[in-house]
């Protein structure tokens, strides 16, 4: 291994990780605050879609869907909107 190791010095080896067989560059600045904020804002959105969308593919289906699953499904993507919320909130 070289002195200069991807612009690390080779005695600083915790700044690399090891995934699977390549070694990388682990990122140091890594800003948790935006990654809290980032996942919430994207549990928040996914569980808007399936609010909205899991009702309508369940009027358009073919086939009947039961209504305790429908319930089931909507409960979660509230669970999943509230829990995207708190997650935004607290970044």
């Amino acid at each position: 291994m070289s002195p200069d190791f991807w612009g690390f010095p080779t005695k600083t080896w915790w700044h690399v990780v090891r995934i699977g067989c390549r070694t990388v560059p682990r990122m140091l600045n890594v800003s948790w605050d935006r990654v809290r904020h980032l996942f919430g804002e994207t549990l928040r959105e996914v569980g808007t879609l399936v609010f909205v969308f899991a009702p309508l593919e369940a009027a358009f289906a073919e086939r009947a869907i039961r209504p305790d699953l429908l319930a089931t499904v909507i409960l979660g993507s509230l669970a999943a909107i509230i829990a995207g919320i708190v997650l935004e909130s607290r970044a």
